[in-house]
C-alpha cells in the first residue's frame, strides 16, 4: 500500500498531525491484515473489508468478541474509502473502491448530559495529586480535546477578572490553542480550575523554566496517553 504517498497528499490540505497519525495507523493495520492474507490492495473486495471489520472486533484486547461501535466502524471505513479514492485518482487504470458497497451501521447521536457540580466536587476531592487535579478541572472547564490540552504551555492561559451580580469579583482564565486543522481556538477556565492551576504551578513548577504546562516526573511534557 502507498500509505506515505497518501499521507503526503493529505498534508497539502493541512489536516492536523493527530489526524494524519490516526490515518497512518488505521491504514498500517489494514496493510498488515492484507499481508497476512497474501492480498494486494487491488484484490480487496467488499467481502474482504467486511472480514477485516470482524477481525478488528475480534482483536480489541479486553473487549475481544464484541462488535465495533458504529462510530468506530464508520471511522475505519472512512479512512479506507479515502485511501482508495486517492489511489484510483493516482493510477492510470482506475480501481474500484471496495468500501462503496459495504453497509454501514447507523450512528445514533446521543445527547451529552452536563456533569453536575456535586459530581465534579466528589471526583476532584478524590484526586490526591495537585497536577492531576488541575488537569481534570481544566479538561472539564475548557471543553478542550485531549491533544489540545496536552499542548498547553504555562503562558497559554491569561488571568482575567469579572464582576459578579453581588458586586464581588472572581478570576477566570482565557486561552488559545491550535485546534483541529491548525485553526486557533479560544477557551475559558472557571475559578476552580484557575485555583488548581495556580496551586500546581506554585508547588510543583515554581523553580523550573520548562514551557509545557503539564509535566511528567521526568520533567517532560505529558503525552496524551499519560494524561488519559
Amino acid at each position: 500500500m502507498k500509505i506515505e504517498e497518501f499521507i503526503q497528499s493529505l498534508e497539502v490540505r493541512s489536516p492536523s498531525r493527530h489526524t494524519l497519525r490516526a490515518y497512518r495507523q488505521d491504514l498500517q493495520r489494514l496493510s498488515a491484515y492484507l499481508v497476512q492474507r497474501s492480498l494486494s490492495e487491488r484484490e480487496v473486495t467488499p467481502k474482504v473489508i467486511e472480514d477485516y471489520m470482524k477481525h478488528l472486533a475480534a482483536n480489541k484486547g479486553r473487549t475481544a468478541g464484541f462488535t465495533l461501535a458504529p462510530a468506530t466502524t464508520s471511522r475505519y471505513l472512512t479512512v479506507i474509502s479515502a485511501y482508495y479514492r486517492w489511489l484510483s485518482d493516482s493510477l492510470e487504470e482506475p480501481i474500484r473502491n471496495p468500501v462503496a458497497r459495504v453497509k454501514r451501521s447507523k450512528i445514533h447521536n446521543r445527547l451529552i448530559r452536563a456533569v453536575d457540580d456535586i459530581t465534579i466536587t466528589t471526583v476532584t476531592e478524590g484526586i490526591p495529586v495537585i497536577r492531576d487535579k488541575a488537569i481534570f478541572l481544566s479538561f472539564v472547564d475548557s471543553g478542550l480535546r485531549l491533544a489540545e490540552l496536552q499542548q498547553l504551555n504555562k503562558d497559554s492561559i491569561s488571568l482575567r477578572r469579572r464582576k459578579l451580580p453581588d458586586g464581588s469579583f472572581e478570576q477566570y482564565g482565557l486561552g488559545q490553542v491550535d485546534g483541529k486543522g491548525g485553526k486557533p481556538r479560544l477557551f475559558m477556565l472557571g475559578p476552580n480550575a484557575v485555583r488548581a492551576l495556580a496551586q500546581y504551578i506554585a508547588t510543583d513548577r515554581a523553580s523550573d523554566s520548562v514551557s509545557a504546562l503539564f509535566l511528567s516526573s521526568r520533567r517532560h511534557r505529558l503525552s496524551c496517553r499519560a494524561i488519559q
